[in-house]
């Protein structure tokens, strides 16, 4: 293990590139770190300047930045309410006589209990139903829009 080398620190965590640029011996321009220059002492030049005791009082802050990890999401399944939910609307549906084909003209697009008749899926307000249903759909309960709401 080398002196100084910012990277022998826990696995998978590597220090940021602004936590590089405070190391000794690191060139902030190059994005390298020389170790040559890192073990060098001082120059007589330098031993009386601010700069040596700058550095010498300044110790290194690390930030770490944890490594993405290989967490895969896991597929979809159905939970116990969605089950419940199934077999409610498949009953609903057995009652209903409701149809996924038109009855002739009667469907729901133009029955009086389907809420919006110019979208092609839209909900109907039937007491029996309440469900969202597709415009070229039938049911039992189907009934006429009335004249004057035409």
């Amino acid at each position: 293990m080398r002196a100084c080398d910012p990277f022998d620190s826990a696995p998978g965590i590597h220090p940021t590139r602004a936590d590089l640029s405070m190391l000794p011996g690191h060139d902030s321009l190059a994005g390298s770190f020389d170790h040559n220059r890192a073990n060098q002492p001082p120059t007589s030049s330098q031993i009386g300047s601010n700069s040596v005791q700058r550095s010498a009082r300044r110790q290194p802050k690390l930030r770490y930045v944890a490594v993405v990890s290989d967490y895969v999401i896991p597929e979809p399944e159905p939970k116990p309410i969605d089950e419940k939910l199934s077999i409610e609307l498949r009953h609903l549906a057995d009652n209903a006589v409701l149809k996924g084909n038109p009855s002739g003209d009667e469907k729901c697009e133009n029955c009086r209990f389907y809420l919006e008749p110019y979208k092609e899926i839209s909900y109907c307000w039937h007491q029996k139903l309440r469900i969202l249903v597709g415009a070229k759909w039938w049911c039992q309960w189907w009934d006429p829009i009335p004249e004057d709401q035409q």
